[in-house]
């Protein structure tokens, strides 16, 4: 008995051990999970996607300098998407295009099939795999479009999705769907703009936009808008005004593809897809590392930034153009290749890969090189190298070249190097002074998140920055060289932004590695209220004194803002998102205090994209939730909350605190206690012109005059109050019977 006792015993100590082993296991295995993100082509993190989105993915916690497998599978076990990646030192695949036009399926046509019921007969999943076998499987949901929300794209005559057409061979069509019946729809094909900004001008290629009236029944159309013999090689977005034709871009239009190419326009040769290899297929391949967040996922779809110099710092990335040579390379498998350069190359040449990680198998999608971004080593080794995307046949050891149909960057040239005396732009700080005399304006994105200084760092999220106008400024750049560099010399040109070149500086180390150094712009900030993206372009020569000559280092690229003066309190401290970027726009010009209150006022008015509604207010006395009033969250109370509302306060509170983030200090809101009835007013946000009335009312107050952004006045001839006496002809304008009693002019104290 006591033996049976002693053998019990001993089993659940054992089961109790197995328990605690396989826990701990298991809590391992959970700890060292790979983590998947999932995001979409305007680089928000998501898992579920509309048709025409794209997937894009990137991996952590992963083994390091592991090659993985990463399939887009449908649930009838179809893999729509194959990709073969190396994960570097520290575990991480940064983010890659998976799945590019979501719901468009590609065979042997370049259009693809967009059948929107069968889309929705699948379930779709996300596979990381290693050795063959699912590590981690993310499902992808497809959300069904809105039968309410318009959408359009690029195609065939027939409706069928197409982002490429052959120039002076193809005619580019596009296909618009829930329109509204009856509407007149001005459909602008423009030059390819990576960054759209509400207020944007609209320049069509064919000087006018194209005028399509839809029936009464009609809300799906497909048109021709680009004759084939008048296309022009290069990359354009197509943008759809349906509410208002005014050429500009404002935030109810309806845009193909919001972050990256809508169609590219590509020149015939007789290379690329089909035909015999005549000649080498070259394109430009070795970029520098995008942007990318703290997850490693590249932020948007930014055009790539070609050059043939890195540093042992740096990263190299491949963006590789699917329309390569006139062909079509869209849905193919390829290996990217770093190679020793060779001076010349034959059809047939070995392909041995010397990078670190080895060569990177990828599919190419659809588009262009901003939706084709793979990183290929993390910290190149000095040498000259070639750049080859290898396009099969695969199986020989090693892999071939294939002339004519294989894609190299340069023939005869460097690929791309890495010197023995490199230099490399870390770091550029726009707000580096506490002193302020020749530094940026200190901002923040909203009530919560700050602006992070330096506001650019090599391959990390860019930041905005703001200036005062007519103002002379420096920047702050952080340079590293390579131990026995002692000095160099540095410029910036300008390719687009309000800020001018940056001019040529000689720059010593005195036996450091890394040193933040000052530049001079060289010329002031523009004397008008502006914003735009600053992008520079950065080059170095006589590195070392050894007469170099000159030599692309990077480019940068920030949201840079231009104010009226210095900002002022509730607004010091301005926000860039929802503040900075419509003042901005809206007063765009504007060099005194008068013409920037009425443009605000006009622009709050017309562009707010709120409805009026008297059930409540985000603005109560000297206290305004800008936050709420901004993110529209809604609330119980409030029948308006399923849409964007406002109240009068809400609109008073927001012109004074835009005019004050642009440095117009005496800008206040003045209350009219009633209660009163008013004449017709056509509110904002309305479409019908109504009388009625109100306890009191609530305007914005400038030089002792009104400026209303809540309603339009006189029905027979509209205004937007502006530069109005209270008590004459706004007055006049508005009252119709009741009490009319002006209170004293206040400001807001407190903001959320």
């Amino acid at each position: 008995m006591l033996r049976k006792w002693w053998i019990l015993t001993q089993l659940i100590v054992l089961a109790l051990l197995s328990q605690i082993l396989l826990g701990s296991r298991i809590s391992r295995l959970t700890a060292n999970r790979p983590e998947v993100t999932l995001t979409n082509l305007d680089g928000q993190k998501t898992a579920e996607f509309e048709p025409l989105d794209a997937v894009f993915a990137s991996f952590s916690r992963l083994r390091p300098n592991t090659r993985y497998d990463i399939r887009i599978v449908r649930s009838d076990g179809k893999a729509l998407s194959h990709s073969h990646f190396t994960a570097d030192q520290h575990g991480i695949i940064p983010t890659t295009a998976l799945w590019w036009d979501v719901g468009v399926e590609y065979t042997t046509s370049r259009a693809g099939k967009l059948n929107l019921p069968a889309v929705f007969q699948y379930t779709y999943s996300c596979q990381l795999m290693l050795n063959r076998k699912t590590v981690v499987e993310i499902p992808i949901r497809i959300r069904p479009v809105e039968e309410t929300i318009p959408m359009i794209y690029s195609s065939d005559e027939n409706a069928n999705p197409l982002n490429g057409f052959a120039h002076r061979k193809e005619s580019v069509y596009v296909t618009g769907r829930n329109f509204p019946p009856r509407s007149k729809l001005h459909i602008y094909v423009v030059p390819d703009q990576y960054t759209w900004e509400f207020g944007d001008r609209l320049n069509a290629i064919r000087k006018r936009p194209i005028v399509l009236q839809l029936d009464d029944n009609q809300r799906d159309f497909t048109t021709s808008v680009w004759p084939a013999n008048q296309t022009r090689i290069g990359s354009y977005d197509v943008i759809v005004e349906y509410r208002r034709n005014n050429g500009v871009f404002e935030h109810w239009d309806s845009m193909d593809s919001h972050a990256g190419v809508g169609f590219t326009v590509f020149a015939l040769s007789g290379a690329g897809s089909g035909g015999a290899p005549t000649t080498h297929i070259e394109e430009d391949l070795a970029c520098q590392a995008p942007p990318q967040d703290a997850a490693g996922n590249v932020i948007g779809a930014p055009n790539p930034v070609y050059k043939d110099m890195f540093a042992e710092i740096e990263e190299v990335w491949v963006a590789v153009n699917p329309k390569a040579g006139g062909g079509n390379y869209a849905g193919k498998q390829a290996r990217l290749y770093v190679v020793a350069h060779k001076t010349s190359w034959a059809d047939g040449d070995a392909l041995n890969d010397i990078s670190s990680d080895g060569y990177e198998q990828i599919t190419v999608q659809p588009g262009c090189a901003n939706v084709n971004y793979h990183k290929v080593w993390a910290n190149p080794s000095i040498n000259n190298y070639d750049v080859i995307v290898h396009f099969g046949p695969f199986g020989a050891s090693p892999d071939q070249y294939k002339k004519g149909t294989d894609i190299i960057d340069k023939v005869s040239n460097i690929g791309f190097y890495v010197p023995n005396h490199w230099v490399c732009l870390e770091t550029i700080s726009f707000d580096h002074s506490s002193s302020g005399t020749s530094d940026g304006v200190n901002i923040c994105i909203n009530k919560n998140d700050d602006v992070t200084v330096p506001e650019w760092q090599k391959s990390k999220q860019s930041y905005p920055a703001a200036y005062i106008r007519n103002k002379n400024i420096t920047v702050k750049a952080k340079i590293s060289v390579r131990s026995g560099v002692t000095g160099c010399k540095i410029r910036a040109v300008k390719q687009y932004g309000p800020l001018a070149d940056i001019t040529l500086q000689t720059l010593t180390f005195g036996g450091a590695t890394t040193k933040t150094f000052s530049l001079n712009v060289s010329a002031p900030t523009p004397n008008h209220i502006a914003s735009s993206h600053q992008k520079w372009k950065w080059y170095c020569q006589d590195v070392g004194g050894s007469g170099s000559s000159q030599e692309l280092m990077c480019a940068s690229q920030n949201k840079v803002f231009v104010l009226l003066a210095a900002p002022v309190a509730p607004m010091a401290e301005p926000w860039a998102n929802g503040v900075l970027d419509r003042a901005c726009w809206w007063a765009n010009g504007q060099t005194n205090e008068a013409d920037t209150v009425a443009k605000l006022t006009d622009g709050a008015y017309k562009y707010t994209g709120v409805v009026y509604c008297g059930y409540g207010s985000h603005a109560y006395g000297s206290i305004f939730d800008l936050s709420a009033f901004l993110n529209q969250t809604g609330s119980s109370y409030n029948p308006c909350a399923s849409f964007p509302w406002a109240d009068c306060q809400d609109m008073s509170a927001y012109l004074h605190v835009l005019s004050r983030a642009l440095g117009v200090s005496s800008v206040q809101m003045r209350k009219i206690q009633g209660p009163f009835q008013y004449h017709p007013i056509l509110p904002i946000g309305h479409s019908s012109w109504n009388s009625g009335a109100w306890n009191f009312h609530r305007v914005g107050h400038y030089n002792n005059k009104v400026y209303d952004a809540c309603l339009m006045l006189n029905q027979s001839a509209p205004i937007i109050p502006k530069n109005m006496d209270i008590n004459g002809n706004y007055k006049t304008g508005l009252f119709k019977s009741g009490s009319w009693t002006p209170q004293s002019p206040f400001s807001i104290q407190t903001i959320y």
